[in-house]
């Protein structure tokens, strides 16, 4: 029961960095989704004396966490996405570079894209719209800066970055 939990919590963190959450949101939802954890793992420890003792279990709790470590840490569910699903990916965004817009929401693999647009010349397959700052998959070349209020562009690819706008 215990490492269900932990894998609950990693999944909870893989599931904000797909969506396109910045940093620092990334790791407040990583704390809280294992302090939420921590306390199921202790409760389910009272209703299973001697429990404690399983090393096979403290691996499995232990490599939940560097799972979750390592997503907030090197975002490699993003880094990974226009690679896995390059030819879905490239073949939204041609269709978006081709003059086709989307509101409803369009799905490549886990990742989920609000909206398509063509802005300042680059292709973008929006993630999360939030006024604050946008969220999303940019598609051009990595050699030049991109024209937009980056908080953070993270290289995703070859000629995919995704950026988290200010």
């Amino acid at each position: 029961m215990q490492v269900v939990f932990s894998f609950l919590a990693a999944l909870v963190v893989l599931n904000f960095a797909l969506r396109g959450n910045d940093s620092f949101s990334l790791l407040a939802i990583s704390g809280i989704a294992w302090a939420v954890a921590f306390v199921f793992i202790a409760i389910s420890f009272r209703f299973q004396p001697g429990s404690i003792r399983s090393n096979r279990m403290w691996a499995m709790i232990g490599a939940a966490y560097l799972l979750t470590l390592s997503i907030v840490v090197t975002r490699w569910p993003v880094r990974l996405g226009p690679v896995i699903y390059r030819s879905q990916f490239q073949a939204l965004a041609d269709r978006v570079a081709s003059g086709e817009h989307f509101s409803t929401p369009r799905y490549i693999g886990p990742f989920i894209f609000e909206r398509g647009q063509v802005e300042r010349g680059f292709v973008c397959l929006w993630t999360d719209l939030d006024r604050a700052g946008r969220s999303g998959f940019i598609r051009g070349s990595t050699e030049h800066a991109l024209p937009f209020n980056a908080w953070s562009a993270i290289s995703a690819g070859s000629e995919w970055r995704f950026l988290v706008e200010d």
